[in-house]
């Protein structure tokens, strides 16, 4: 820039004009200096750090190239397929022409049901369900929700590097800024790369995680920058994505209240430049609780009124959600010290993953002197080494750093510690978040060793690097697992044979394609289960039976009846069992009357022994009267509806048909049961009423518009035989004939 001429306006003289007026100066520069800083920087986006824009798309394209795959791999695995597909707030696929207006989900849970139903989950993340439906109003496939997943884990990846990574990397002020650079784009990768965040990009669901975080650094950033408002907006948001996002303002209050005691003044003079005053600084601290112990009193009063879900059985819970709470007190509090130290294991070196982390896969930890507690005993020391370290950084730096990745790593952790009953003992996707804190660390110490330590950091970068090419192989592996539920499953049982769930939830997947298979995986998962009987309230595994029975019921073979009657004996033992412990859940208990009469009327089927389809209507009228779902239960009403059509019901049959088929999406429903129905609609059409030309013309009138909808969906299936094209043809155009008034000839067959 061209040299300026100096200023030569002359100096002003004072009130008495003895001379020209003095300059006094300020009794503190750096607050001078600090508020015309804050003024050039009130509106700046990105960091002083070079590099760190590069950096920050480095990491973003890596988070979406990774998962591209997902996008044209994965379809709708694991709580996908009840989140989205079977969710009236997200998707109509139940054939009722209903959806619930685009306003609803602010009333509904997650899961689409009413807040104020005693079934809800009581899990609300409204902002999540929003973003499902607009998803929804572009396509109803699986990509467009894995392409917004995967757009967003980009987004979040960016402001990673952005917000968080730059400000733990200042200790490394005095590196060259390709050094810099350098340790941002490692650092940023490897959280991209990470392969336990494959359940929050590769299941949909796991967007909850993703838009949490996002409005969690967002709300970080805006407090910095002192925009108050706006924070709170953001952490109020991240709130309403996810429920444990509510620890983070309290964390970074309380961080901000450790800086103000710790950190000594000229520390903090050197550090902010003056930037801070002490006023400004309690101002963000009163911000930031307020954001927590606002959405704490907002959610109290959401569900005031809300008894919440009532299915209690011990044994169910176990199989499908979390074993801890059946457990000793002792015990569990030392399994939950255990569970805590596999989360460090699995953010810093995660082993062979798995969509549960259940019985089998996490075993209860009965005694203070086991293997399992000198892991924790490991943890628990590195964890306040670092605790340490970031407090002693605090005091003679004013860094905060070090201490706010062990906030972001543990803090969102603290309400997964099991310090409350919740609805699993460990999930990778409560790892995503905690991982931000790692990498936090990571380039922290990263910035350390470039600046102090050039050979050494050199060393770390050779690592670094191949660390990051690990977790992206491991991660490109993952993303097929998760294609869905039978893929994952099948692969997360090779890897974890003892995992309870993992077996119950591959032999459901298993029931109609190798039901033998499942059947010894429904076995496998009993026979672990028994082995750890004392440790839990309840010694039988009421829910193992339950599927040891259904599938049973799923091998039967027409020429005998073994099976079948094996698993009517589990159900009777099931029902034996809840009478001694006087506990079973209506959906636990619907599901056992539901299989107890199909086994009866299968039983009954070949010999059309009408005493046994007696008996099966029975149980199914049982079944019926404990489902309070707002969907249809294809085994429940299309086997009841079989079995009212075999014994002579024919109308009856059609209302448990028609109650089905219009809750139930169709892609969900078996070839049999369209055929079954098209075979009920013949009969009840006229077609067949051969003597009585005035009886058919009225059951044709009828039945004729619903027989001939019947006949075109079963020939819709994928399963449909062709060769019996013609017969159902025919059939259609006898209805169509009938119709318009025109007497039809018919064979005797």
């Amino acid at each position: 820039a061209p040299r300026r001429r100096p200023n030569k306006t002359k100096p002003s003289k004072d009130k008495s004009g003895s001379g020209p007026a003095k300059c006094e100066a300020p009794d503190d520069w750096s607050e001078v200096v600090g508020d015309l800083d804050a003024l050039a920087n009130q509106n700046k986006i990105s960091s002083d750090v070079p590099g760190v824009c590069i950096a920050a798309n480095v990491a973003a394209a890596s988070a979406f190239f990774l998962y591209a795959n997902a996008i044209a791999v994965c379809k709708f695995p694991y709580d996908d397929n009840k989140a989205i597909r079977q969710n009236p707030d997200v998707l109509n696929l139940r054939g009722d022409g209903f959806m619930s207006p685009f306003s609803r989900f602010w009333y509904n849970d997650f899961w689409g049901t009413p807040l104020d139903s005693p079934y809800t989950h009581k899990s609300y993340r409204p902002l999540v369900i929003q973003s499902f439906r607009l998803d929804a109003t572009v396509s109803s496939e699986p990509w467009i929700f894995h392409l917004s997943n995967g757009l967003l884990y980009a987004v979040c990846a960016w402001l990673v590097v952005d917000v968080l990574l730059q400000p733990a990397l200042r200790a490394g002020v005095a590196a060259a800024d390709s050094v810099k650079r350098n340790v941002l784009i490692l650092s940023g990768v490897w959280f991209a790369a990470h392969p336990v965040h494959v359940e929050s990009i590769a299941g949909i669901v796991g967007r909850a995680e993703i838009m949490s975080a996002i409005f969690c650094m967002l709300g970080a950033k805006f407090g910095d920058q002192r925009r108050l408002l706006s924070s709170t907006a953001c952490f109020a948001a991240a709130c309403l994505c996810k429920e444990t996002a509510v620890v983070i303002p309290a964390m970074l209050g309380a961080v901000e209240i450790l800086a103000t005691f710790i950190t000594p003044r000229k520390q903090v003079a050197k550090s902010s430049g003056g930037k801070m005053k002490e006023n400004e600084q309690w101002e963000r601290v009163i911000a930031y609780l307020a954001a927590s112990f606002g959405y704490l009193l907002f959610r109290s009063w959401l569900f005031s009124s809300s008894r919440g879900s009532t299915s209690t059985l011990k044994g169910s819970v176990m199989l499908e959600d979390s074993f801890m709470q059946h457990m000793h007190p002792l015990d569990k509090f030392r399994t939950a010290l255990f569970v805590m130290a596999k989360y460090t294991q699995l953010m810093v070196w995660p082993g062979a993953l798995s969509c549960d982390y259940g019985l089998g896969v996490i075993d209860p930890v009965t005694s203070w002197m086991s293997v399992e507690m000198a892991f924790v005993m490991l943890a628990a020391s590195s964890v306040l080494a670092w605790v340490f370290y970031g407090l002693l950084q605090l005091h003679k730096t004013g860094d905060s750093s070090p201490l706010l990745a062990v906030g972001w790593a543990f803090a969102p952790l603290v309400p997964a510690s099991h310090i409350v009953d919740i609805g699993t003992v460990m999930a990778e996707r409560l790892a995503f978040t905690p991982t931000i804190g790692v990498a936090m660390l990571i380039c922290h110490l990263c910035g350390l060793a470039a600046a102090s330590k050039p050979k050494i950091w050199r060393k770390l970068q050779i690592a670094l690097f191949a660390i990051c090419l690990w977790f992206g192989i491991r991660t490109l592996n993952r993303i097929p697992d998760w294609e869905e539920s039978q893929t994952l499953f099948l692969a997360d049982v090779k890897s974890h044979p003892r995992g309870v769930k993992l077996l119950d939830s591959a032999a459901k997947q298993l029931v109609l394609d190798d039901p033998a298979l499942g059947f010894e995986y429904a076995k496998r998962a009993q026979e672990i289960t028994d082995e750890y009987k004392g440790i839990f309230e309840y010694e039988r595994y009421i829910t193992g039976l339950l599927q040891m029975a259904n599938l049973k019921v799923r091998t039967e073979k027409w020429a005998e009846g073994a099976n079948l009657t094996e698993a009517i004996e589990y159900t009777d033992e099931i029902l034996r069992h809840a009478e001694e412990v006087d506990k079973l859940d209506e959906d636990t208990a619907r599901a056992v009357y539901t299989i107890k009469a199909t086994a009866f009327f299968r039983l009954g089927r070949p010999s059309q022994d009408q005493n046994l389809f007696a008996t099966a209507i029975e149980n199914f009228k049982i079944a019926e009267g404990l489902d309070k779902s707002s969907r249809g239960d294809r085994v429940l009403y299309c086997e009841y509806a079989t079995c009212l059509a075999q014994g002579g019901q024919k109308e009856e049959a059609y209302e448990k048909f028609h109650k089905c088929y219009s809750r139930e999406p169709e892609e969900d429903l078996l070839v049999a049961d369209l055929g079954n129905y098209a075979i009920l609609m013949k009969e009840l059409s006229g077609v067949d009423i051969k003597d009585d030309r005035e009886a058919a013309a009225n059951a044709t009138m009828k039945w004729g518009d619903s027989t001939i909808s019947a006949i075109e969906k079963y020939m819709a299936h994928e399963g449909f035989r062709q060769s019996h094209t013609k017969a159902w043809m025919k059939v259609i155009g006898d209805v169509k004939l009938l119709q318009s008034g025109i007497n039809v000839p018919r064979e005797e067959n």
